[in-house]
Protein backbone atom coordinates (compact mmCIF):
# COMPACT_ATOMS: atom_id res chain seq x y z
CA UNK A 1 0.00 0.00 0.00
CA UNK A 2 1.10 3.57 -0.62
CA UNK A 3 0.58 6.14 2.13
CA UNK A 4 0.94 9.88 1.79
CA UNK A 5 2.88 11.39 4.72
CA UNK A 6 1.41 14.01 7.04
CA UNK A 7 4.35 15.02 9.23
CA UNK A 8 4.01 18.78 9.64
CA UNK A 9 1.43 20.38 11.92
CA UNK A 10 -0.32 21.85 8.87
CA UNK A 11 -0.41 18.54 6.97
CA UNK A 12 -1.72 16.70 10.05
CA UNK A 13 -4.44 19.33 10.54
CA UNK A 14 -5.61 19.07 6.93
CA UNK A 15 -5.32 15.28 6.65
CA UNK A 16 -7.81 13.89 4.14
CA UNK A 17 -10.29 16.77 4.48
CA UNK A 18 -12.28 17.76 1.40
CA UNK A 19 -11.18 14.74 -0.66
CA UNK A 20 -13.91 12.81 -2.41
CA UNK A 21 -12.00 9.58 -2.97
CA UNK A 22 -8.99 7.57 -1.87
CA UNK A 23 -7.34 4.89 -3.98
CA UNK A 24 -8.08 1.28 -3.05
CA UNK A 25 -4.52 0.70 -1.78
CA UNK A 26 -3.76 4.23 -0.63
CA UNK A 27 -3.85 6.00 2.70
CA UNK A 28 -2.30 8.73 4.79
CA UNK A 29 0.17 8.22 7.64
CA UNK A 30 0.49 10.73 10.45
CA UNK A 31 3.73 10.85 12.45
CA UNK A 32 3.94 12.64 15.79
CA UNK A 33 7.03 13.75 17.71
CA UNK A 34 6.01 11.82 20.84
CA UNK A 35 3.72 8.96 21.77
CA UNK A 36 0.39 9.81 23.35
CA UNK A 37 -3.32 9.15 23.15
CA UNK A 38 -3.94 10.46 19.64
CA UNK A 39 -7.29 12.04 18.78
CA UNK A 40 -8.75 12.46 15.29
CA UNK A 41 -12.04 13.73 13.92
CA UNK A 42 -13.80 13.63 10.58
CA UNK A 43 -14.69 17.30 10.19
CA UNK A 44 -14.87 18.16 6.46
CA UNK A 45 -13.83 14.58 5.63
CA UNK A 46 -16.09 13.03 3.03
CA UNK A 47 -14.65 9.49 2.88
CA UNK A 48 -15.49 6.83 5.51
CA UNK A 49 -12.17 5.69 6.94
CA UNK A 50 -10.49 3.10 9.11
CA UNK A 51 -7.81 4.49 11.40
CA UNK A 52 -4.95 2.30 12.58
CA UNK A 53 -2.98 3.55 15.58
CA UNK A 54 0.65 2.38 15.87
CA UNK A 55 3.08 2.61 18.77
CA UNK A 56 6.72 3.69 18.42
CA UNK A 57 7.67 0.09 17.49
CA UNK A 58 5.08 0.17 14.65
CA UNK A 59 2.85 -2.36 16.37
CA UNK A 60 -0.90 -1.82 15.96
CA UNK A 61 -2.43 -0.74 19.28
CA UNK A 62 -5.94 0.14 18.05
CA UNK A 63 -8.17 0.12 14.96
CA UNK A 64 -11.35 2.19 14.66
CA UNK A 65 -13.92 2.86 11.94
CA UNK A 66 -14.60 6.57 11.34
CA UNK A 67 -17.60 8.03 9.55
CA UNK A 68 -17.76 11.46 7.87
CA UNK A 69 -19.08 14.26 10.05
CA UNK A 70 -21.94 16.13 8.42
CA UNK A 71 -22.01 18.89 11.06
CA UNK A 72 -21.21 22.42 9.96
CA UNK A 73 -19.40 23.13 13.21
CA UNK A 74 -16.24 21.19 14.08
CA UNK A 75 -17.11 21.11 17.79
CA UNK A 76 -20.12 18.90 17.01
CA UNK A 77 -18.06 16.20 15.30
CA UNK A 78 -17.27 12.97 17.10
CA UNK A 79 -13.64 12.39 18.07
CA UNK A 80 -11.74 9.10 17.81
CA UNK A 81 -9.00 8.61 20.42
CA UNK A 82 -6.49 5.76 20.43
CA UNK A 83 -7.09 3.20 23.18
CA UNK A 84 -3.34 2.94 23.74
CA UNK A 85 -0.27 5.13 23.45
CA UNK A 86 0.47 5.75 19.77
CA UNK A 87 3.06 7.64 17.77
CA UNK A 88 1.61 7.05 14.30
CA UNK A 89 -1.86 6.89 12.81
CA UNK A 90 -2.69 5.44 9.42
CA UNK A 91 -5.96 6.39 7.71
CA UNK A 92 -7.28 3.91 5.14
CA UNK A 93 -10.51 3.30 3.27
CA UNK A 94 -13.15 1.98 5.64
CA UNK A 95 -12.98 -1.81 5.81
CA UNK A 96 -9.38 -2.11 4.54
CA UNK A 97 -8.17 -3.84 7.70
CA UNK A 98 -11.03 -6.37 7.69
CA UNK A 99 -10.52 -7.10 4.01
CA UNK A 100 -6.80 -7.76 4.53
CA UNK A 101 -6.97 -9.52 7.92
CA UNK A 102 -5.10 -6.73 9.74
CA UNK A 103 -5.63 -6.71 13.51
CA UNK A 104 -4.45 -5.19 16.80
CA UNK A 105 -1.04 -6.59 17.71
CA UNK A 106 0.16 -6.90 14.11
CA UNK A 107 3.52 -5.40 13.19
CA UNK A 108 3.73 -2.81 10.39
CA UNK A 109 6.72 -2.10 8.17
CA UNK A 110 7.23 1.36 6.69
CA UNK A 111 9.48 1.97 3.72
CA UNK A 112 10.14 5.60 2.87
CA UNK A 113 10.28 6.62 -0.75
CA UNK A 114 11.56 10.10 -1.47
Amino acid sequence: MLAERAESTEARSLGLMHRTSLGQNEGMIFRFEESGYLTFWMYNTKIPLTIVFLNEKLQIVDIQEMLPCVQRTADLCRTYTSRGLARYALELNKGFTDKHGIKVGDQVTIERKE
